[in-house]
């Protein structure tokens, strides 16, 4: 279920990450029916589907990979950083990120309706682990 991604709305980190976050999460709804059958495909062992299934779900992740290194490049663009220019902060942004919603899909695997129901909560708190990133937890000396 990939779509065509639209520009990202908004002019500030967060609106940015979390209107690309809202968009897979309408495409979810949209879609309940099919991303139900991607969700049990996705679990499907048989070797005779196996290297099939493997190549579609590579071209899907890579994709996915892309949209969300763009969404990310722009949201760190609003940032003030420090080193602008070094090109491991949005990566490692974009790393802590895939963590964390990994964290949150591997929780509501096997409930997703759950995931979509709290989205908003789980937004909250995905800002608050991006706050601990951004703005740091180790106290000044």
């Amino acid at each position: 279920l990939m779509t065509k991604t639209k520009e990202t709305k908004g002019e500030a980190f967060y609106e940015i990450i979390f209107s690309a976050m809202d968009h897979k999460f309408n495409q979810c709804l949209v879609f309940p029916e099919e991303m139900r059958m991607v969700n049990m495909a996705a679990r499907e062992m048989s070797k005779d589907v196996f290297e099939e299934k493997s190549k579609l779900l590579m071209r899907y992740i890579l994709k996915g990979k892309e949209e969300s290194a763009k969404t990310m490049t722009r949201a760190v663009s609003t940032l003030k950083l420090r080193e602008p220019q070094n090109p491991k902060v949005t990566a490692a942004l974009l790393v802590y990120v895939n963590a964390v919603m990994n964290h949150y899909l591997e929780l509501y695997k096997e409930q997703p309706d759950d995931f979509f129901a709290k989205a908003g909560e789980i937004k909250k708190e995905l800002k608050a682990y991006l706050d601990c990133m951004l703005y740091g937890i180790v106290g000044e000396e």
